[in-house]
């Protein structure tokens, strides 16, 4: 009777164990990591594959990249509403510097064996910002939760798998699977809350088993009730900065201020052109010819003769809006200079225009008081845009590489490679941003070094808006903006069919959309829709002068100008053939055209 009670109790205590174990195979499941690689866009490191090292770096010049196969491991037909939790979980070898990560889902597909900066995937959503990792978890475990990466994956059917990018400067070392010394390669531990049938009643307790070992650390518990205050203790050291917080909504405008004193008088102007020469005085009456005398010696030199009167004055001003007094609406006519060897993308350097000439490889320098051309200077094969970044000009060639000049007397400073031919260029207050044929844009610092390229569906136009930078993709009919500072993509948003040029407004971005002869107006701040309004045939350059959009007609050899605040048409104004780029030097707008007898119009923008 005693060995028949013996054996029924050992039967239900594994019963109840069999029942444990299939449970906890169900509720966690652990993914295999099927591919990890690092990359380095140190110039010499730009093509170099590190998908055998044994190492996964993270630093200001090192991302990583993670894949995870989900469907060999979880069960058929797992949803994501089955996921409770997913749990990034890698083993930090080393700290070289303290500082934040984030984690960013990837766009695209890559493979460890050929990962390397230059065709490295483009970034998606992000996933977990600002990990901390200190120099207190080398040796140790770090845990992020990629739940929304996990599901996503689940909903789309698409795994192009995570990135891991410096946040705040981290410099950080991970094992890779490839690492023999530890084996503690990345994993991804997903726990599934699926239906289970009721619990069974609870068996005896059995004997105690022999301790396992530590397992990894549990997730942080719900908090006690608060216990009794301490006393105060001595004030410990600062901690390091947080991550800085979004941008607060605008505040209400305040009342206006009292007028200010009146400033200084302002400096003399350019001397105005020379003036037409004056009207000459009719020939008098022929006399009565007399009789040849002899031929006399030659005579002193007579004295200089007294000055004619002057003529009158000539004038860079609407005559009618001289005679009407209206000098609140006055600035130079609208004129055109004649300018050799093609004319597309322009640049201001705060005195001078500079025009790219892409049929002869070169730039030219146009002085904006008055249109004389003061240079021409060699650059790479056909280029195409131009910038400035507050001492230099910048062109972006179709070469597949950007050219450095002085401004002050267009000496060439260097020459400097990219990712694919270059067609747009932008300043953005402290790197160089240039747009690729390649469905790339290339980030560069003012020494020309490389420090980052980001994806983007055929962008072209580039413009900054104070944070961002924008591009306007003409193969997909979006546009992309990234975070200046670190090249972060903050989001994709629709635009029209195949937009082309892009411009910011203080608050909006404003798009050409070649196709369908329309601009857009997107908010900057959330890229939202504001509005779609018509313009010419096949809109090409964009620019704003502080009140109005001009937008270059290429096939009407025309420029539209809209009213900036709600997109109403105020005029179309005649130019030059195939109208390209458009741009404001704070007192006219210059539009360059690039057929026929290539030149460059300025037109008054009241």
């Amino acid at each position: 009777m005693k060995v028949k009670q013996t054996s029924s109790w050992l039967c239900r205590v594994l019963g109840t164990l069999l029942i444990i174990v299939c449970l906890s195979s169900v509720a966690l499941a652990q993914s295999v990591l099927s591919e990890d690689a690092h990359t380095s866009n140190l110039p010499k490191d730009m093509d170099t594959n590190f998908g055998t090292n044994p190492n996964l770096n993270i630093s200001t010049s090192n991302n990583t990249y993670l894949k995870f196969r989900l469907s060999s491991i979880l069960p058929t037909g797992t949803q994501s509403s089955h996921i409770a939790k997913a749990t990034l979980k890698l083993y930090v070898g080393n700290v070289s510097a303290a500082g934040t990560l984030d984690v960013v889902e990837l766009a695209d597909q890559w493979s460890e064996k050929t990962i390397t900066a230059r065709n490295a995937p483009a970034l998606s959503d992000l996933v977990a910002g600002g990990v901390v990792v200190d120099t207190n978890k080398k040796g140790q475990y770090l845990l992020i939760d990629v739940t929304t990466a996990v599901k996503h994956w689940l909903d789309s059917s698409t795994n192009n798998g995570l990135a891991l990018i410096t946040g705040s400067g981290a410099g950080v070392t991970f094992d890779s699977k490839e690492n023999s010394q530890t084996s503690h390669e990345p994993e991804l531990i997903v726990t599934l809350n699926r239906d289970i049938g009721p619990q069974g009643p609870e068996g005896p307790q059995g004997p105690q088993g022999p301790q396992g070992a530590e397992g990894p650390q549990g997730p942080q518990g719900l908090a006690g009730p608060a216990g009794p205050q301490g006393s105060e203790g001595p004030q410990g050291p600062a901690g390091p900065a947080g991550p800085q917080g979004p941008e607060g909504p605008k505040g209400a405008d305040g009342p206006q201020g009292p007028e200010g004193p009146q400033g200084a008088q302002g400096a003399e102007g350019p001397q105005g052109l020379q003036g037409l020469q004056g009207i000459q005085g009719p020939v008098g009456p022929i006399g009565l010819m007399g009789l040849q005398g002899d031929k006399g010696d030659k005579g002193d030199k007579g004295d200089k003769g007294d000055p004619g009167p002057e003529g009158p004055s000539g004038s860079l001003f609407d005559r009618n809006l001289v005679a009407l007094l209206r000098w609140d609406l006055l600035r130079p006519g609208n004129a055109t200079f004649n300018i050799f060897g093609g004319a597309l993308g322009s640049a201001f350097d705060g005195e001078n225009i500079w025009i790219a000439n892409n049929f002869v490889n070169k730039v030219t320098k146009v002085r904006a008081s008055d249109g004389v051309v003061l240079g021409s200077y060699a650059v790479g094969s056909s280029p195409q845009g131009v910038a400035f970044d507050g001492t230099n000009i910048w062109v972006a060639n179709l070469s597949g590489n950007v050219t450095k000049l002085r401004a002050s007397d267009g000496t060439v400073l260097g020459t400097f490679p990219v990712a694919g031919s270059a067609v747009r260029i932008a300043f953005d207050g402290t790197n160089i941003w240039v747009a690729n044929t390649g469905g790339r844009l290339t980030r560069l610092r003012l020494d020309g070094t490389t420090i980052g390229i980001v994806t983007a569906p055929g962008p072209f136009g580039v413009v900054f808006d104070g944070v961002y930078i924008w591009s306007a993709n003409f193969g997909n009919g979006t546009v992309s903006r990234w975070r200046a500072s670190d090249g972060l993509p903050m989001g994709n948003f629709p635009a029209g069919p195949t937009p082309r040029e892009i411009a910011f407004d203080g608050k909006n971005i404003w798009v050409t959309n070649f196709n369908d002869n329309t601009v857009t107006k997107l908010k900057a701040s959330d890229g939202s829709l504001i509005g779609t309004y018509p313009v010419g045939t096949r809109p090409q350059g964009i620019a704003f002068d502080g009140e109005n959009i001009w937008v270059a007609n290429s096939l009407g050899n025309s420029v539209t100008k809209l009213r900036a605040i709600d997109g109403t048409e105020l005029d179309t104004i005649t130019v030059g053939a195939n109208p390209q780029y458009v741009l404001f030097d704070g007192t006219s707008i210059w539009v360059t055209n690039s057929s026929g007898s290539t030149s460059i119009s300025r037109l008054s923008i009241h």
